[in-house]
């Protein structure tokens, strides 16, 4: 559902992602990268809400999981803003704690 040329963007500070575009290198630097660091990981979504004549979606909800290189547990809240086009998501933006993560991950 990932559009080819879709706009990924995670916060400052977050270790995966950063600004990328398309589904290609979101899969390499995003989904990859968490697979290969966490022995667990999961995002928990508590809330969806649709808005902007349904174009847009907001999930409200936790990062938890392992890391795989620390064993530190991992629980972070986020909020993430999806837009979409013609049945693709085009638009991704994250708001998270990344001290949380990063602390998590740190050796």
């Amino acid at each position: 559902m990932l559009a080819r040329d879709a706009s990924w963007n995670d916060p400052k500070g977050f270790p995966y992602g950063g600004r990328l575009t398309g589904a290609a290198e979101v899969r390499t630097r995003v989904f990859e990268a968490i697979g290969a660091d966490w022995t667990s990981f999961a995002v928990n979504v508590e809330r969806v809400v649709a808005v902007a004549e349904g174009q847009s979606v907001l999930a409200v909800g936790r990062y938890v999981g392992q890391h795989r290189a620390t064993g530190r547990r991992l629980d972070a809240p986020f909020a993430h803003v999806w837009r979409t086009s013609h049945g693709q998501l085009t638009h991704f933006e994250t708001f998270t704690d990344t001290a949380t993560i990063r602390d998590a991950m740190a050796v």
